[in-house]
């Protein structure tokens, strides 16, 4: 697999360690006029900690933070994607 989707550290552990089986996406400017759409079934779990604030996070106290090593990166998970769907409705979500 060479495949990676950069996420939020916080939200790989979660997934990574079971506590989180779902991402909801907003999309933003980068994801184009289509929005975020997954091209892969498989993929690794990058985490990133770009626009993440943690400080500003309201976390359950139990909830592991990874430590943020500057110039590493440790990709320790991978997924598989089960079910995506694009909802451009307010009221559906």
């Amino acid at each position: 697999m060479n495949v990676a989707v950069k996420e939020w550290a916080l939200v790989c552990e979660a997934l990574g360690s079971g506590r989180q089986s779902v991402i909801l996406r907003k999309g933003g400017i980068a994801e184009g006029r289509d929005g975020f759409a997954f091209k892969h079934g498989k993929f690794f779990l990058f985490p990133t900690w770009f626009h993440e604030q943690v400080g500003k996070t309201v976390l359950p106290p139990e909830t592991l933070v990874p430590e943020q090593i500057e110039g590493e990166i440790e990709v320790r998970y991978a997924a598989e994607l089960e079910w995506s769907r694009l909802v451009a409705d307010k009221a559906m979500l």
